[in-house]
């Protein structure tokens, strides 16, 4: 029906278009785009892509006013029924997505942030930026997601505006990014995070997934920079960062690693003891993530 529409909006005759472009925008309505969602929990598989060919039939004002259904959706199941089978619609979401990103609903831009995401494609230095400036701290988690997408973008200001994001959670979860994403940018910002003294241990979490994110990244020159880590005499680093110091260290190559290796066999602690000790007697150590 739709595509018999869509031919007659084509045809020469003026009323006849005007007629048919009005058909298409009753389609195009959030009603009636809401009541084609309600049947997506009783289509078989199969029928699915012909319920996304019809979405791509009605064309952009359908997906735009689908992500609308999205963002007014409360019931749980529906709301991931539409966000999945937006997702499905491939590219071709994309450009209706970032034209919502102006939406003043906090949910609103952390979905298309997620559903770019999903589909792949449409993240950029401004969309990501619109997500890590948003004021609400869940949209900017939802960025830090995507910073994968965009890794050799990334700049070091946007990793130090990360590291003192006000919310522990964010911050926590981009120093987690850096290392799972090798964004080599991060490890001059990571450094001189651990350099700073953190008496109370306020930042104690963001210090540790440091540690670790630099241990992912693997530079043999970071190992120098933090040496009072791999220290036990040295007040203010804790327990806990002194151990987790050493367990990164069978992430660097075994020639960077192997003085502080040799010195932590030797160490006061017994958990570095026995930490060095399985570090030597593994020999040579997978890469990091592997």
């Amino acid at each position: 029906m739709v595509k018999a529409v869509r031919g007659l909006a084509a045809s020469d005759k003026m009323w006849v278009r005007e007629a048919a472009e009005s058909c298409l925008e009753a389609f195009r309505e959030g009603e009636t785009l809401a009541a084609i969602v309600d049947t997506l929990s009783e289509v078989r598989s199969s029928s699915l892509s012909s319920i996304r060919r019809l979405i791509e039939l009605l064309g952009p004002g359908a997906i735009h006013q689908l992500l609308l259904v999205l963002g007014d959706e409360e019931d749980l199941s529906r709301r991931r029924r539409i966000f999945d089978l937006l997702a499905s619609l491939g590219p071709a979401v994309v450009p209706p997505a970032i034209a919502l990103l102006e939406d003043p609903r906090w949910y609103m831009t952390r979905n298309i942030l997620s559903l770019l995401l999903r589909v792949g494609e449409g993240i950029d230095l401004k969309v990501l930026f619109r997500g890590i400036g948003h004021s609400d701290p869940r949209v900017r988690l939802e960025a830090v997601k995507c910073i994968p997408e965009i890794e050799r973008g990334v700049s070091a200001d946007l990793i130090e505006r990360l590291l003192d994001d006000p919310d522990p959670k964010v911050a926590e979860s981009a120093v987690s990014t850096f290392g799972r994403a090798k964004i080599v940018t991060a490890i001059g910002p990571l450094v001189r995070l651990l350099q700073r003294r953190d008496p109370l241990g306020l930042h104690k979490r963001l210090r540790l997934k440091a540690l670790k994110a630099l241990g992912e990244l693997g530079d043999p020159a970071v190992l120098p920079q933090i040496g009072h880590f791999f220290r036990s005499w040295f007040a203010v680093v804790t327990k806990d960062e002194l151990h987790a110091a050493f367990e990164t260290l069978r992430f660097y190559p075994e020639s960077a690693r192997h003085t502080w290796v040799k010195k932590g066999r030797r160490a006061p602690d017994a958990k570095v003891r026995v930490i060095c000790h399985r570090i030597a007697a593994a020999g040579a150590e997978p890469e990091a993530g592997a």
